[in-house]
C-alpha cells in the first residue's frame, strides 16, 4: 500500500501508542493498596474539580466559581468549553473523575494528532516511506535535553540520575510536541491551534477567527498567544498579499477586537474580584526558560536552519508564501512570550512554549532538513546515518517515556484515602468547610466531592498565605478562627490524633484505618 493511500486515522492511532502505553502503565502498576487515580500529573485533578463545580450548585448556569475557594458564595465568572464538556460527562456518568479524565483524553489526543498530520502534510506531503520519518520526528522528536543532562550530570558528579536537569519540572512542561498529547486539555488546545493554522493557510478567514475565539475562551495563555500571532499575521497579509482571496481589513480588525476582549476579560474584569486578584499574585512565578534549555531543546532544528542557509535553500520565494510568513510570525511571537520575563515581570513564561516553538521551527527548518538528508543519502553509509539521526531526534521522548512507563508517576490512593473521598462525596455539601493538614487530601477533595477546602493548594486557594497561617494556628491552639464561625467544619486528621485540643463541641462522623473526620459547628 502506498503512503498516499495510508489511512490517516490508523496512522494517528499508531502515533498515539506512547500515550496509551503511559496510561496503561499507570493502571498496571496499581495494587490492592495503591489504587490508580489516572491523574498522571499534579495539575490534572484541578480540572476535574472545575468540571464538578459547574454542577455543584449556584448561578449563573454554564459558569463556575473557584472550587478551591472556601467561600460557597465565590463568584461564578469562569467558563471554558473543555471543562464544561467534562462536567456534563461527569454529571451524566458519575464515574471516577480520574478515569473520566483519562477516557476523555484518549479521543482528544487522537483528534489532535490527526489534525497535526493534516498540518504536517501541507508543508510536507506523505509520499515516500522516508516522509513517515519526518512525521515521526515532528510529533515525537525533540532536542538534546536528555543527552545534554546526562553528559553534564556524569561529568559533574558521575551520577546519571540528574539526566532531566535541563528539562523543566522533569519534562512535564512539554517543550516538544508529542508529550502535550498526554495531557487531555493540551490536546484540545493544540487541536484548536493547529486547526486555526490550517484554516488560515487555506484562507478560510471566518473559520480562522472562530477558532481564535474558541481558543480565547478555552485558555488564557494559548488564547493570547494564538490571537497575537493571528493579528500580526493577518495585518501583515493585508498589506503584503494582494490576491483576490487575501484578507480584507475586517479580518485583522476582528482579530484585534478578539485580542483586546481577551486581555480585557483577564486583566481588567477578573482582576476586580479580590479572590482572583489574590491568586494572580501567586501565579506570577518565574517558571522561566533557561538559555541552556532553550538551546538544547531546539539545537537540532537550528542546525537544520543553518544548513539550509549555508546551502542557499531559503530563496526570497520562500518568504513570498503566506504560510511561511505565518511560521515566522508564530516563531518570533512565541519566542517573545517565552522570554517575556527578561522585559516585564514574569507570568509563567514556560506556559507559552508547550511545543509551539518546536512546531514553528520544525517547519521553518524543513528546507535545510531536506538538503541535509539528501547529502546523507549520497554517502555509502546513508542508512546507518539516517538511523542515527532519527535516534538522535527521538532520544528525548524515547528516554522520558521509557522512564515513566517503567516507573509511573501520578497519584495513587490508599484504600483509606479512597474511603475518605467516597464518604465526602456521599455526605459533604458545598456549604461544608474542609480543614486538614494533609495537603494531598485537601487538594484532591474538590475533585472527588463538593466540599470546600479552607486551604488546598498555593496557586488555586484565594488568600493562600493568610489561610494557611490561620489553619496552622488552629491546629496548634485548637481555637476556632472567626472566619469559620457559622459554618459546618469537617476536620480530617490522622487516626492517631484525638482532636482533644479543639476548643469546641465536636462530633466524630467517620473513621477508618488511617483517618478520622470530626465535625464542629461554631456559632
Amino acid at each position: 500500500m502506498g503512503i498516499k493511500k495510508l489511512n490517516r486515522w490508523l496512522l494517528a492511532l499508531f502515533l498515539l501508542l506512547p500515550v496509551l502505553l503511559l496510561n496503561y502503565s499507570h493502571f498496571k502498576h496499581g495494587s490492592e493498596n495503591q489504587i490508580p487515580s489516572f491523574f498522571l500529573q499534579d495539575d490534572m485533578p484541578y480540572y476535574m474539580a472545575i468540571a464538578r463545580e459547574y454542577f455543584d450548585g449556584g448561578t449563573p448556569p454554564l459558569s463556575y466559581g473557584n472550587p478551591f475557594s472556601p467561600d460557597p458564595e465565590t463568584k461564578r465568572h469562569y467558563f471554558q468549553p473543555p471543562t464544561l464538556l467534562l462536567g456534563i460527562l461527569w454529571n451524566f456518568t458519575r464515574i471516577d473523575p480520574g478515569l473520566l479524565f483519562m477516557l476523555f483524553g484518549i479521543p482528544a489526543a487522537l483528534l489532535a494528532i490527526r489534525t497535526t498530520i493534516s498540518l504536517f502534510e501541507y508543508f510536507h506531503p506523505l509520499i515516500r516511506p522516508l516522509d513517515l520519518s519526518y512525521l515521526l520526528i515532528f510529533i515525537w522528536g525533540g532536542g538534546l535535553l536528555s543527552l545534554g543532562g546526562l553528559c553534564f550530570s556524569l561529568s559533574l558528579n558521575q551520577d546519571a540520575r540528574d539526566w532531566l536537569l535541563f528539562d523543566p519540572s522533569g519534562g512535564w512542561w512539554f517543550l516538544n510536541l508529542g508529550r502535550n498529547f498526554i495531557y487531555p486539555l493540551e490536546s484540545i488546545y493544540h487541536l484548536l491551534f493547529f486547526l486555526g493554522m490550517i484554516f488560515g493557510i487555506r484562507k478560510q478567514w471566518a473559520l480562522t477567527l472562530t477558532t481564535g475565539f474558541l481558543l480565547s475562551i478555552c485558555h488564557p495563555f494559548t488564547g493570547i498567544q494564538f490571537l497575537l500571532i493571528l493579528t500580526s499575521w493577518l495585518t501583515l497579509e493585508y498589506f503584503l498579499d494582494h490576491n483576490q482571496d487575501s484578507p480584507s481589513w475586517c479580518a485583522p480588525l476582528t482579530s484585534l477586537i478578539l485580542l483586546l476582549g481577551h486581555l480585557g476579560y483577564y486583566l481588567i474584569y477578573l482582576v476586580k474580584d479580590l479572590e482572583h486578584q489574590s491568586m494572580m499574585t501567586s501565579w506570577k512565578i518565574s517558571f522561566s526558560m533557561h538559555e541552556i534549555t532553550f538551546l538544547l531543546n531546539l539545537l537540532p532544528l537550528f542546525f537544520m536552519v543553518w544548513w539550509g542557509l549555508r546551502k542557499k535553500q531559503y530563496p526570497l520565494l520562500w518568504l513570498q508564501r503566506p504560510a511561511h510568513r505565518l511560521l515566522l510570525c508564530g516563531f518570533f511571537i512565541t519566542l517573545g512570550l517565552v522570554f517575556h520575563d527578561r522585559i516585564i515581570p514574569p507570568i509563567q513564561p514556560l506556559h507559552f512554549d508547550r511545543g509551539y516553538l518546536w512546531t514553528f521551527l520544525f517547519f521553518i527548518a524543513l528546507p535545510g532538513t531536506h538538503s541535509f538528508i539528501r547529502s546523507i543519502q549520497k554517502k555509502s553509509y546513508s542508512m546507518l546515518s539516517l538511523l542515527l539521526l532519527l535516534l538522535l531526534f527521538l532520544s528525548d521522548n524515547a528516554s522520558w517515556l521509557t522512564a515513566h512507563i517503567l516507573k509511573p508517576t501520578g497519584h495513587y490512593h490508599t484504600i483509606a484515602q479512597k474511603k475518605v473521598f467516597d464518604w465526602l462525596n456521599e455526605n459533604a455539601t458545598p456549604q461544608d468547610l474542609f480543614v486538614s493538614e494533609d495537603r494531598i487530601m485537601t487538594y484532591l477533595s474538590p475533585t472527588y466531592s463538593s466540599v470546600r477546602p479552607w486551604y488546598a493548594f498555593w496557586w488555586f486557594t484565594p488568600f493562600s498565605e493568610k489561610n494557611l497561617a490561620i489553619q496552622k494556628t488552629f491546629f496548634k491552639s485548637g481555637k476556632i478562627p472567626e472566619e469559620w464561625k457559622g459554618r459546618s467544619i469537617l476536620i480530617l486528621q490522622p487516626r492517631t490524633k484525638t482532636a482533644s485540643q479543639i476548643q469546641f463541641k465536636k462530633l466524630k462522623l467517620f473513621q477508618n484505618s488511617e483517618y478520622q473526620i470530626w465535625q464542629i459547628r461554631p456559632q
